[in-house]
Parts: C-alpha cells; structure tokens; sequence
C-alpha cells in the first residue's frame, strides 16, 4: 500500500474532491507541490508568489529611472519623454489593482486535512446566512461601518494581483463634477460587486456586463499617502463562475458611479457560502 492513496468517487462540490488519504494519520491532504503553505494570509501557488499584495510597497523601476535622468541629466527629460509619449506632459497619473484571497468555506485544510478555524472579517450586513461562525470581534469604521471579525471553518487560499487595468471615464468626469459641486458620496467608493462575465475590460463600462446579484461594504483606508484602498468580503450563494468586480460609490447593481470594473484573471469557481475578500487599491501618483 503506498502513503497516499487515490481519493474515492465523490460527488460533485463534494470538499474532497482532489484530495488524497493517509492510511498511517486517517487525514486527508492536498498533493499540490503547487500550492506554497502559509497559515497566516493564505496557501498561495508558487507561479504567483510575486503576485501577493506586499507588506511593503515596491515602486516601478521606470519613475525612478526619470527621477535619475531629470536630476542628474537634464531637468527637463520626463516633460519630453511626456511630450513624446501623450502629447502632453503628464502631472499626476492614475491607476487601480484588484488583489484577492478567496475562503474555501467548510472545507479542510489541504496541508494538514483538518478543518481550521479561520478569522474572516464582514461588514455587519454581510455575515454568512448559515451562521457556523463564532464572533470574536467588532471594528467601527471612522465613517460609521462596523465590521465583524469572526472564526470560521475552511482554509484561505491568497490568489493575489488578479486585475490592473482601466479606472473609467466615467468615474474622471465624475470626479470634474465634484470639483464644481462637491457632495458627500465621493466619499463612499466601498460597495464591492461580483460579476460572472469574462468579456473584455473597457474604460467607458459604467456596470458590470453580468452582476452576480452579490454585495458587500467594504472598508476604506489610507494605504498611503497617494493610495486609497477599500477591502470587501463577498460571501456566494450558488456555485457560479466570478470572473468581473465593480467597486461603486452607492448600493445596488446601477448604484451612483463605477470607479473600475476589473476584469479578474484567474477566474474563481466559487460555491456556495465561500467567501471572496477582493482589495481595491486606486493609486494617484506624482510622475517625475
């Protein structure tokens, strides 16, 4: 008999499915040389290791390469590498990443085979319907938000970097509105939505192409002083496909603007009750 032996037949959505069972522990374990362990923010696979949102932020190598040129070179470098590039100079630039970890609900650990208890974050209106979960925190947000940390059964899987693409138009013309007449739901970019459709990212979208019905509050914070982030837990009720995300700054598939649809590579099969923690960040940086 060899160590691991071949899962039986299993059903469909059955959280055995790829496993492999120990005859010597009585366990069932993951073989996955794929999939790097990390207790703490997720089991992650190797090809996507330099994917993970970082604990420090890592600059491009390209404005540093301007910065050197303007300061050691001529001062005027960057305004002529814009010229040549836009057609115009280029003050202060924008762009968004989507990163995401994804909670295998109910299911064992693929390391170890046991079933962990997890700490999952919600905002209050988004618990798991089920209720298996133990409350073991509560967090009030600046703006009012409470969110609820919990110990819940599965294991976190770290996708990482899955989107990096276009803000929309229609949130810049939005953001011309709010300069003539301020009102207070630029404010509120925090409402997450999932969406099943994988057609192609444009920066004209104004809603998802097919919203999957879902949506949580997420939070909102200064990651820096050039970076605004907002972290939102969506839990799934079906087995469905996610392959799109908007972050809006008003509740409902249409809500207000959409700052961003992310187009999400890899997809996440997701079944019901998983939960999937997507981390919006918008970066405004200064350009050399």
């Amino acid at each position: 008999m060899t160590l691991l032996e071949e899962t039986p037949a299993v059903k469909p959505g059955s959280p055995f499915i790829g496993l492999q069972h120990n005859p010597y522990t009585g366990k069932w374990a993951l073989d996955r040389p794929d999939l790097v362990r990390d207790d703490i923010k997720g089991h992650y696979r190797r090809s996507r290791a330099g994917l993970l949102l970082p604990d420090v932020r890592q600059e491009p190598w390209q404005p540093k390469l301007l910065a050197w040129l303007r300061d050691n070179v001529n001062r005027k470098i960057p305004h002529w590498y814009y010229k040549a590039l836009l057609g115009h100079d280029l003050h202060i630039s924008a762009y968004a990443a989507l990163h995401l970890r994804y909670f295998h609900a109910l299911r064992p650990d693929p390391f170890t085979g046991e079933y962990r208890q997890c700490v999952v974050r919600y905002h209050e209106d988004s618990l798991p319907k089920d209720g298996e979960y133990q409350e073991i925190g509560l967090f009030h947000a600046k703006n009012g938000d409470v969110f609820v940390e919990v110990l819940r059964a599965g294991w976190w899987e770290n996708i990482g970097r899955v989107s990096e693409y276009k803000v929309t138009v229609a949130f810049r013309d939005f953001e011309v509105d709010q300069l003539q007449v301020e009102t207070s739901v630029y404010g509120d970019y925090k409402f997450h939505r999932p969406g099943t459709s994988g057609a192609a990212e444009d920066n004209t979208h104004t809603a998802l192409t097919t919203d999957a019905g879902l949506e949580a509050t997420g939070s909102q914070t200064e990651a820096a002083a050039d970076q605004y982030r907002s972290v939102g837990t969506v839990t799934a009720d079906t087995t469905e496909t996610w392959a799109e995300h908007s972050i809006r700054n008003a509740t409902g598939a249409a809500g207000g603007t959409m700052m961003d649809r992310n187009l999400i590579s890899p997809t996440v099969a997701v079944v019901n009750l998983d939960t999937v923690e997507f981390t919006f960040t918008l970066t405004k940086t200064a350009e050399a």
